[in-house]
């Protein structure tokens, strides 16, 4: 995720959604930020749909998603460096861990 134009003390909300590559149904165990500049709002599983086939008895379904609300909080510059940078962990309930990097670049003053 990168985000432009961003302001030190003024957060920033964007949706993360997150799907299975293989259609497989999963649950988020937990979310967290190494540096604790993201922070997750809301987090929501949005069921899956049948898929479109008509076949009779067909109840296949395409997996379930999840939308994450997440907040930036861009920290305070304390140096002349104009990018922030963190990472959002989501850890899936049974399975692997998945890595977002996050990366900000400053508005010019």
């Amino acid at each position: 995720m990168t985000l432009f134009n961003i302001r030190p003390n003024q957060p920033i909300q964007r949706d993360l959604w997150i799907m299975s590559n293989y259609g497989d149904d999963f649950d988020i165990d937990s979310v967290s930020s190494l540096k604790g500049m993201v922070k997750v709002l809301e987090n929501k599983k949005i069921p899956g749909v049948p898929k479109p086939d008509t076949t009779p008895g067909n109840n296949e379904r395409i997996s379930a998603r999840y939308q994450l609300k997440i907040e930036i909080t861009p920290p305070v510059r304390e140096d002349t460096r104009s990018i922030l940078s963190d990472v959002l962990e989501v850890q899936i309930k049974g399975g692997e861990k998945l890595t977002v990097p996050c990366r900000g670049f400053y508005a010019a003053n």
